[in-house]
């Protein structure tokens, strides 16, 4: 007897069984790839986009100065002290700031979550009305700033993409105070 020169029926059967079992592990591995990475750029894309927001209202805190007791907690626009608050006011003392002087300006400007264009503003206090100055973050849930002592604020802003939310929170030293 010699060699055989094609598979049996069964023998296909098996074959074909294997490769399927391989492509459908395939497949699977595939799709489960594509799910892992959508969440990991999604989360990469939230933190990098929280972090930047982060910056911009650090750098703005950083400003606050000379006087710590200037600066106001308001929530909904009511004063709050000890608590949480959606704004924080403060003031800036600007040397060489006034027009054709050498004396120091001091400004009055405020930091504030506007919950229903969802997005964080840097106003400036002039008489009763105030003016935005600039947009510092958009697209944000929600963010909230808290005095825990004397010449720290904290603060922790929150986005959301589709199902996934993160939130970050930083606490700023106010070295210009006293």
């Amino acid at each position: 007897m010699g060699s055989r020169p094609a598979f049996t029926i069964l023998e296909a059967l098996i074959t074909m069984g294997v490769l399927l079992a391989s492509l459908l592990l395939v497949l699977g591995l595939t799709v489960r790839f594509m799910i892992v990475s959508e969440y990991s750029l999604a989360t990469v894309n939230l933190s990098d986009e929280l972090l930047k927001a982060s910056m911009r209202i650090r750098e703005e805190l950083l400003k606050i100065g000379p006087r710590m007791d200037t600066v106001q907690l308001f929530r909904n626009g009511i004063e709050v002290k000890g608590v949480e608050g959606d704004e924080v006011r403060f003031e800036v003392s600007i040397p060489f700031g006034g027009e054709g002087s050498f004396y120091s300006k001091t400004v009055r400007y405020s930091i504030k979550f506007d919950g229903t264009e969802k997005k964080v503003v840097i106003m400036e206090q002039k008489g009763d009305k105030p003016s935005v100055v600039r947009v510092l973050a958009e697209n944000i849930e929600d963010c909230r700033f808290r005095m825990l002592e004397l010449g720290t604020i904290s603060f922790s802003i929150q986005k959301r993409e589709k199902r996934m939310a993160r939130t970050m929170s930083m606490t700023v030293s106010l070295f210009n105070t006293k």
